[in-house]
């Protein structure tokens, strides 16, 4: 389940919008109801494993209370500067697998500072002789989640694999997450969504 926010389709496009330039909201469909449905699709063997994406505490709680299962990975933003911290320690609790989609942060068309030129990145990744990419993804990996950096570069997948090749202390562990703004560049908020009852971010986490 990609977004808890159910759009009702009137055509082909992805954000269905009515004359006002809103999103037709579909609010007859329940979140649990359609996790029911791919818990039972699990349950017969026809996929091995189900999973959700930008779905906060409040909403993965109220699926698995009501199917006993939990997903296989809750995939939503996050990067040095949106820890998603909270989120990932109850993910841990519910035995829910935490992946990060922009690791690196898309910050080229926000304007905003991208990490990976922070000044602490750029130290860490010095003294480790790496790159700031790597620094950002094994502080993620170190903390138990996955990720999935997106790069059309050959050279840039394979600095990304060089994580392996270093360890961050505890002390700098403390200090990346302390870099925590809460920077969310992924709003979903496009088209009137953010009104919608589900709208994943309008919790705390």
């Amino acid at each position: 389940m990609h977004w808890p926010t159910p759009f009702r389709q009137q055509n082909e496009h992805f954000f269905p919008l009515d004359s006002d330039g809103k999103c037709f909201e579909d609010q007859d469909i329940d979140i649990r109801d359609v996790w029911r449905e791919f818990a039972e699709i699990k349950a017969k063997g026809l996929v091995r494993s189900i999973g959700v994406s930008n779905f906060n505490a409040r909403q993965l709680e109220a699926i698995i209370a009501d199917t006993g299962v939990p997903p296989s990975v809750n995939q939503v933003e996050s990067h040095p500067f949106l820890a998603n911290e909270k989120l990932r320690q109850f993910c841990a609790d519910k035995g829910v697998q935490l992946v990060a989609y922009c690791p690196l942060a898309r910050v080229g068309r926000s304007g905003d500072e991208s990490p990976l030129a922070h000044p602490l990145i750029r130290s860490l990744a010095a003294k480790h002789a790496t790159t700031s990419a790597a620094v950002c993804l094994r502080w993620q990996t170190q903390r138990g989640v996955l990720v999935i950096p997106k790069s059309d570069s050959r050279q840039r997948m394979a600095e990304n694999l060089r994580i392996l090749d270093f360890e961050l202390s505890a002390d700098e562990m403390s200090e990346i997450l302390s870099l925590d703004r809460g920077l969310r560049l992924v709003r979903h908020d496009k088209y009137g969504v953010s009104a919608h009852r589900e709208w994943p971010f309008a919790d705390p986490f």
